[in-house]
């Protein structure tokens, strides 16, 4: 058997910088960059309620962690907003047993309860979990939700049911997976932790969930 090395149109690429490649990351353009394995905690608010679990990666080398559905305990009333199939504005009561129903083609915005306090030059990605896009048809809206350093308002979660069913979702679960991405320095952050205020007002930004505007 032949060990020697294919011949083709296989890519050349770089060798590493003449250091240890521990934390070193190669881009699209084949060049080299550093990742630098720093600590940096995330300040979460949870609205005064302890009993919100704060997001953990599930292994050492999970690029997501999960985002579970969570009503405000302040709020009176446990409702979530959207549009049905004809694009008609709805609200959907909880049940009974506090599960939420989304109905076939429902757009809906489930709560987390968190506010990220992001530091500056990083975002966060939402994805949707291919376990419940799979299994049930319960997916992202817009596949990818981007959250900027400056939105500090509570993180919405805007879930469809692509299903022919009617879905009842227990409050807990996970309904989503995020990331948190700093593409200045290429940080890797590694832990989160609660605050007890409302992060400040950081720019022009005025509102939460599509607070930009359509144009």
């Amino acid at each position: 058997m032949s060990t020697s090395t294919p011949t083709g149109d296989f890519p050349s690429l770089p060798s590493p910088p003449m250091t240890s490649t521990e934390g070193m990351v190669l881009r699209t353009d084949n060049s080299w960059t550093t990742v630098l394995n720093l600590n940096i905690t995330i300040g979460i608010y949870t609205f005064g309620d302890d009993s919100i679990n704060l997001p953990k990666q599930a292994t050492e080398q999970a690029a997501c962690f999960d985002l579970e559905f969570r009503y405000v305990k302040t709020e009176p009333t446990k409702i979530v907003s959207g549009y049905d199939f004809r694009n008609r504005p709805v609200k959907r009561h909880a049940n009974d047993d506090g599960s939420l129903t989304i109905y076939p083609l429902d757009r809906l915005l489930f709560p987390t309860s968190m506010i990220f306090n992001l530091p500056t030059n990083t975002s966060m990605r939402v994805h949707p979990r291919s376990g419940l896009s799979l299994k049930q048809g319960l997916t992202l809206i817009n596949c990818e939700g981007i959250i900027d350093s400056d939105y500090v308002e509570q993180l919405m979660i805007p879930l469809v049911n692509f299903s022919y069913e009617k879905i009842s979702i227990a409050e807990g679960t996970r309904l989503a997976q995020a990331e948190i991405i700093d593409t200045v320095n290429n940080l890797r952050i590694s832990s989160f932790n609660r605050i007890t205020f409302k992060p400040d007002k950081k720019t022009s930004r005025d509102g939460g969930f599509g607070s930009t505007g359509e144009k």
